[in-house]
């Protein structure tokens, strides 16, 4: 039940399911707002059946609460043999208590040949106190069996130890391939730095606001790109953005894209749960990025994540 969107009922879905129970049991963006709903019922002797109706309090937060957070469903990749010294380069969302989801390429993206062995969840600070971070240690990542340079760029890292949710570390949605739903306008956090070195990170992340761009003029904004660019869009995808399994989206911001973040909206069943639709694939530049489309790949993720 969502305080925005009223009654849904599980049907089976494995992903759709899963969204509906955390939907109603872990603290959300509206249960952090004080908005709180419920099913009344009462029997109607006329009829001779139940009749039920929704119910709902719409308070307030306590004065001393913080905002709930944008981005609770991200990860930050850290790459490194201890904790000490991994560096953090990439970035997942969070589908389930046990596995984060990315990009395929981004495990990697390592610093000196390091392997990717943690994933650390509620980060506000990366130079912040490593104790106020929720740090996981690296199971066993799954690629997609197809995966090539970056098509069917999705991957699975399962973690060794359960999530634990709270108001800063919370699961994100994933899309039903049958259920449409606005994705036009769209969001992602970013820590990179787009007026200083493209390795170049910032301390906290940004949320930038983006739209949606048709496979045709993705290439275009691309192919007008600088030299370098260029050739990367034409090594890494030679037969251009597929329609059916990646998406494009693009702003004056778009070059704040770090490798495996996480394109989400929340159009899809309530505004307090975010739906990650995308992971980032390619757009280290200032231009168009392109992310691998999560609902085409929704059954093979159920089928590791929900097996």
């Amino acid at each position: 039940m969502s305080p925005s969107s009223g009654v849904f009922w599980k049907d089976g879905r494995k992903a759709r399911d899963a969204c509906l129970q955390y939907l109603k049991d872990v603290p959300n963006k509206c249960a952090q707002e004080g908005y709180y709903t419920g099913l009344s019922r009462y029997l109607n002797e006329e009829l001779k059946c139940h009749i039920f109706s929704i119910w709902g309090i719409g308070g307030a937060p306590p004065p001393d609460a913080e905002p709930p957070s944008e981005n609770p469903y991200e990860a930050l990749l850290g790459f490194g043999n201890d904790l000490e010294t991994a560096v953090w380069l990439t970035a997942g969302a969070i589908v389930s208590e046990k596995f984060i989801l990315t990009s395929a390429h981004g495990n990697t993206k390592t610093s000196g040949d390091l392997p990717l062995k943690y994933a650390a969840l509620g980060v506000k600070n990366r130079k912040g106190d490593k104790k106020d971070w929720q740090i996981h240690t690296v199971k066993k990542i799954y690629e997609h069996p197809q995966f090539n340079n970056r098509y069917n760029d999705i991957a699975l890292i399962e973690l060794q130890e359960p999530i634990t949710f709270n108001n800063d570390v919370l699961p994100a949605c994933l899309p039903e391939p049958a259920e449409e739903f606005d994705i036009t306008n769209a969001k992602f956090s970013s820590w990179k730095d787009k007026t200083a070195d493209v390795n170049s990170f910032l301390d906290t992340s940004i949320i930038v606001n983006v739209e949606e761009l048709a496979a045709a003029e993705c290439d275009a904004k691309i192919t007008s790109l600088d030299g370098h660019i260029l050739a990367s869009y034409n090594k890494l995808l030679p037969e251009k953005v597929k329609d059916e399994s990646q998406l494009c989206y693009g702003n004056k911001d778009s070059c704040l894209n770090i490798v495996g973040g996480p394109l989400a909206v929340t159009t899809q069943y309530s505004r307090c749960m975010n739906t990650v639709v995308g992971v980032n694939a390619f757009g280290d530049s200032c231009g168009p990025a392109v992310f691998t489309k999560v609902e085409h790949y929704t059954p093979w993720i159920e089928s590791i994540v929900w097996p």
